[in-house]
């Protein structure tokens, strides 16, 4: 015999969700609500699928009326504190945590829910303080100290910040975005070996994250450190020494190609060159820039480079550039002499 019970169109929703059915989902629950208009958990898990969808009024409203209904009911003031905190109604938010808190003080995340929304609000002291109750709940979840650890950075405490984040990684390796915020901690600080250690397992762990693929390439050129994979290519002890010229008479690197995104660094040739005309081509390398500094006389340029294999293409483009260039300019000169005898 079916069962036509609200209790049972409720159920038969909540298989919906884990299904991915939300639309499904949503009838039923709103079946059950309009068999019983009290049905508090119908409400609830409607206006969290609401919230899913990105209907913040309408999940407000169903987790209102769910309090209103119940008013003891803690994860619906921790859900309509979710939702307006979504809705970006801070103040509101922390006043549904609060009362999740007060019905259910044995529960982590309504504190580490308000801790976020003080975060966000700026009120840094008391977030921190907020996650570490979390912490003192359930010292064996990483979410806690990733937060406290957000929390210690925005107060630019790196030290306690890189502990939070380690303590992340202690229990969950695999956690890319901790080894990120580690990393941005380190930086801070100015270890950026440390930094760039995290970063390339942040890559690792999470392939997509450009954002760590941006800052371990910024690290690595800051540093002067090429990746893995320049240095695989290229050879050990093979530094051009001092490059410079004079009035440019000297050595001169050229050409700018594969510019790796993991390091910053690109393949230029060095070229002997006779009043900035490349002239003999010395090399090519894997180079990376720390500065450059000109002068009315001299160049001088402070990088870090290895030695790679010729890059044939790369000096003769820059040949025949320079080959153009001297024609044209003693075409002009040859021009200029007839010009002066005629």
């Amino acid at each position: 015999m079916q069962d036509w019970s609200s209790a049972a169109f409720s159920t038969r929703g909540s298989e919906l969700y884990a299904n991915g059915d939300l639309d499904g989902a949503i009838a039923l629950y709103s079946k059950a609500i309009e068999i019983d208009p009290q049905n508090d958990t119908a409400y609830c898990n409607r206006g969290k699928i609401l919230h899913t969808k990105g209907d913040l009024d309408g999940a407000i409203a169903d987790y209102s009326r769910a309090i209103d209904i119940d008013p003891d009911d803690a994860y619906a003031y921790r859900n309509r504190g979710a939702a307006l905190h979504a809705r970006t109604d801070l103040d509101l938010a922390v006043s549904d945590y609060t009362k999740a808190i007060a019905i259910d003080p044995g529960n982590p995340l309504p504190y580490r829910n308000r801790g976020e929304a003080r975060k966000t609000k700026g009120d840094i002291e008391a977030a921190i303080a907020d996650f570490t109750k979390a912490i003192e709940i359930d010292p064996m979840n990483p979410a806690s100290f990733l937060h406290r650890g957000a929390a210690r950075y925005a107060k630019m405490d790196f030290s306690e910040a890189i502990a939070d984040y380690t303590k992340a990684l202690e229990m969950d390796p695999k956690s890319a975005l901790a080894c990120f915020n580690r990393g941005l901690s380190r930086k801070a600080k100015g270890d950026l070996l440390g930094a760039m250690a995290d970063y390339a397992k942040a890559v690792e762990l999470d392939p997509k994250d450009t954002d760590a693929r941006t800052n371990l390439a910024n690290a690595r050129k800051q540093a002067g450190v090429l990746c893995e994979g320049c240095m695989e290519e290229s050879m050990k002890a093979s530094s051009p020494g001092n490059v410079s010229t004079l009035n440019g008479i000297g050595r001169m690197f050229y050409g700018k190609d594969r510019p790796c995104p993991m390091c910053g660094s690109v393949i230029q040739s060095l070229w002997l060159t006779f009043f900035f005309m490349p002239i003999v081509p010395l090399g090519s390398y894997r180079i990376m820039y720390g500065t450059f500094e000109r002068s009315v006389t001299a160049t001088t340029e402070r990088f870090h480079a290895r030695r790679t294999a010729l890059c044939w293409k790369q000096i003769l483009v820059t040949w025949l550039a320079g080959l153009s260039v001297a024609t044209g300019s003693i075409a002009g000169l040859i021009y200029l002499v007839i010009r002066a005898r005629s």
